[in-house]
């Protein structure tokens, strides 16, 4: 009988795995290494750099903050590699695949960000570097999925990757964010609400009690989203404290409610399936993402048409404060902010994509925030378009396509 050729595929024992990839577990592990190995330099070079741009001090701090989060995100994933299967499914992938080499990524950004916390904050350009690094991870974030559902490489170890990062990218960002007095120390319980949650869970179990699974729910992905943007917002260096602690406390309702609410109901403590829950869950979301939202587009586009009278009337009082924003001292800027405004605030009242609206309104009023003091027509206005972004425009809205990419993730069908 002839020899196969080196290049023929041999079946494995347990079914028909190419004779190349007969040892997948070894195979991802030196991808896994290639990955230390990269991060590990390039962290390296990282520190090097700050180290010529500023001075010995702030590099070793950030180096010594960067490299313990870059061992836990590589020890981490090395640990899960045996989880690189499809859902549902045992046969070990023999490599990563591009969504988990993306999610890899979002870790190394985390790392490098972790080396902020606990550091000054830096001026000019370099003052924008932990913005950008945990908005790159946000990015990563939502496409990572996408790759692995387009290249057909959907694995368990992508899906306990993101929820891991997610955890600990949140945490290191609110830790950046209250270093810089951006968010106030208490948001830190809202940083570790992950941690809390897997303790709870371990004190449970420790008692003999099963917890449950979370029901399905409309509302988790899109308020874990926006609490990503905006963590990422606050570490904006032009935003003023008094700006972002304002908006601490609209966004920490939220996500305050969703995180207890999914305990009470892993814990047993609530039966979601119960007829009395059933009524309050149906009566509170017909109020709160129904009525509420008419009525918050209404408050937001009376106090947002005020402040936009009120700005036109006096161009010259904003245009002054543009140059300490790096911004030329130009009354057409005015005009071209009053424009800008208009149109969102158009979007909010109607109803039409009311969300982005809200999203797009916040960057001239951030601006503006920075320039000015809060007034009762500023501080209406800021609640007023946090709260519509974060429970959208309810009743009598146009369209709603934001919905859409808030309630799926990236490439997801409906």
């Amino acid at each position: 009988m002839s020899q196969p050729s080196p290049t023929q595929r041999m079946p494995d024992p347990q079914g028909s795995r190419p004779r190349h990839i007969q040892n997948p577990l070894a195979r991802l592990r030196r991808e896994w290494l290639v990955w230390a190995v990269a991060s590990s330099v390039v962290t390296a070079g990282v520190c090097s750099a700050l180290w010529a741009t500023l001075d010995a001090t702030f590099a070793l701090r950030w180096f010594g903050l960067a490299l313990p989060v870059l061992a836990y995100v590589l020890f981490f994933a090395r640990r899960r590699l045996p989880a690189n299967h499809p859902p549902g499914h045992e046969m070990l992938l023999a490599s990563l695949g591009p969504g988990n080499h993306l999610t890899l990524l979002r870790g190394v950004l985390i790392a490098f960000l972790a080396g902020f916390a606990l550091n000054p904050r830096l001026l000019g350009a370099l003052a924008w570097a932990p913005m950008v690094l945990y908005t790159l991870s946000d990015v990563c974030d939502y496409f990572d999925g996408y790759l692995a559902r387009r290249f057909h490489h959907p694995t368990r170890l992508g899906e306990e990757l993101d929820i891991e990062f997610d955890a600990l990218g949140l945490l290191i960002a609110v830790l950046v964010a209250v270093t810089y007095g951006a968010l106030p120390a208490w948001y830190l319980i809202l940083g570790v609400s992950r941690y809390a949650y897997l303790y709870g869970g371990w004190i449970v179990n420790r008692r003999g009690r099963p917890l449950r699974s979370l029901p399905p729910s409309m509302s988790r992905r899109p308020i874990a989203g926006l609490t990503m943007g905006f963590t990422s917002a606050v570490l904006w260096p032009i935003l003023p404290a008094r700006l972002t602690h304002v908006a601490a406390y609209i966004f920490a309702v939220p996500i305050s409610f969703s995180f207890i609410r999914d305990w009470l109901v892993v814990s047993g403590a609530i039966d979601s399936a119960s007829p009395g829950y059933t009524r309050l869950r149906s009566t509170a979301k017909r109020w709160l993402l129904h009525w509420l939202p008419l009525a918050l587009r209404l408050l937001t586009l009376g106090a947002g048409l005020t402040l936009i009278i009120l700005q036109m009337r006096n161009p010259q009082s904003l245009a002054a404060g543009f140059p300490s924003i790096g911004l030329p001292a130009s009354a057409g800027l005015v005009t071209g902010f009053a424009v800008l405004e208009t149109l969102c605030l158009l979007s909010i009242g109607l109803g039409a994509a009311g969300r982005l609206g809200a999203f797009v309104l916040l960057f001239p009023l951030g601006l503006t925030l920075a320039i000015q003091s809060l007034t009762p027509t500023t501080t209406v206005l800021l609640v007023g378009t946090l709260l519509t972004l974060i429970c959208g425009t309810g009743a009598f809205s146009l369209a709603k396509p934001e919905e859409r990419v808030l309630g799926r993730r990236a490439g997801e069908s409906p």
